[in-house]
């Protein structure tokens, strides 16, 4: 099969076994300059050791910016901790959970915890907000509603990620289910508590 490449046509030849390869590479040796050897899955894996270390650049490039964005929003550290609370509930839950069931982080677990820090933050900001303008209880219990809602929709959605067979996706599952579970009964138990500490709110009538 001939393919073209760079304004340049080459010649592939697929190759079945690695051992093939090796004896190839061995007896072309210096004999020719324009030939390229290509191991997809060892290509393939060094990207994705690649792409795992950049991952966890970006997940702690993501909790700054989130932390930035709700500190000039709020310009109030308490309120900017009980916002971003459920999301690292979130975090520590899914990374538990990771730890658990498969004994290690892999690339989906990466994943799912910048999925998750995106997702869960959204639960503090809410509850956060409701008790900042010292909501009545009808309106904070609609919050608590729409982010039950909010909750089980995506629990629906990756949840049913664990039932497979498939290791990756188990771990995508598995951690994202534990990470929305976590943030939401911290949204619900915690920052009621936290808020009404710092608002000095005894009863929401």
């Amino acid at each position: 099969m001939f393919v073209k490449w760079k304004n340049k046509e080459y010649l592939v030849i697929p190759v079945n076994t690695r051992q093939m390869l090796s004896e190839i590479k061995t007896s072309l040796s210096g004999k020719y300059s324009d030939i390229i050897y290509i191991d997809v899955l060892n290509d393939s894996s060094m990207g994705l050791v690649k792409f795992e270390k950049s991952a966890t650049v970006f997940l702690l490039l993501s909790f700054f910016i989130i932390f930035l964005i709700l500190f000039i929003a709020y310009k109030d550290l308490l309120q900017v901790l009980s916002a971003i609370l459920p999301a690292v509930s979130g975090l520590f839950a899914s990374f538990a959970v990771s730890v658990l069931t498969t004994g290690k982080f892999n690339l989906m677990h990466i994943t799912a915890s910048i999925l998750l820090l995106g997702i869960s933050v959204d639960y503090g900001i809410f509850v956060t907000y409701e008790y900042k303008k010292r909501s009545d209880k009808i309106e904070i219990n609609a919050t608590f509603q729409s982010i039950l809602i909010c909750a089980l929709t995506t629990l629906s959605g990756f949840g049913v990620l664990m039932i497979s067979s498939n290791y990756s996706v188990f771990s995508l599952g598995s951690s994202m289910s534990a990470g929305i579970i976590a943030a939401f009964l911290t949204s619900y138990f915690a920052l009621p508590f936290i808020n009404k500490i710092y608002y000095h709110i005894d009863n929401i009538h």
